[in-house]
């Protein structure tokens, strides 16, 4: 991932750094995957896949190394030890923000947006800065790794992951305010979806 560095603390070290980030990430996703309550109600299925790809392809466009498009595959800053640590603690920043998030949503978290059996509407922790702060941390991660893979061709990787995290949030804020109609709007009111105190 991370193309050229300084020497001062090895590629191998910067690049084992970064890769355990998103290791720990999935570990703990996996690990956790099952404690969750039944299912109450959730979207069409042609929505949900529909946000689900432009996801993953804004990732792939981030992650790919094999994308070899001439006008997206110049660099955009020089890669040095300095922007390479930045890059790696961003991506580490965002990984322990969504882990922060899913142990604090806890039975009501669920892979696509949907109400769950007894449902709560969460506003502790990282709920009290963002109202999706998984999101807000899996974007924070892909923006790290978009700092060390230095290619144009993230630019529009980054877009689509903000797309695709923005219709996600629609859908789920739609079921939230149908659950809660008088506390999501008033929560809402108050704290950004995505980026604290922006958006």
């Amino acid at each position: 991932m991370i193309a050229s560095t300084s020497a001062a603390l090895g590629l191998r070290w910067l690049n084992l750094a970064f890769g355990l980030a998103w290791i720990v990430f999935l570990l703990v996703w996996v690990a956790v995957m099952g404690f969750t309550k039944p299912q109450s109600r959730t979207i069409p299925t042609f929505k949900r896949v529909f946000q689900s790809l432009v996801l993953i392809a804004g990732f792939w466009l981030i992650f790919d190394p094999r994308l070899r498009i001439a006008w997206l595959d110049t660099s955009l800053w020089h890669l040095t030890t300095s922007v390479a640590i930045a890059g790696i603690v961003v991506t580490w920043a965002g990984v322990l923000f969504a882990i922060w998030a899913r142990f604090t949503l806890g039975s009501n978290w669920s892979a696509r947006p949907m109400v769950k059996v007894n449902h709560e509407l969460v506003v502790k922790g990282p709920y009290r800065l963002a109202r999706h702060p998984i999101y807000t941390g899996l974007l924070f991660a892909g923006l790290g790794s978009a700092i060390l893979a230095d290619r144009t061709i993230v630019i529009p990787g980054m877009i689509l992951v903000l797309v695709g995290l923005m219709m996600k949030i629609a859908q789920e804020e739609r079921l939230m305010v149908e659950t809660f109609p008088s506390a999501y709007p008033e929560y809402r009111g108050h704290v950004k979806a995505l980026i604290p105190f922006l958006l």
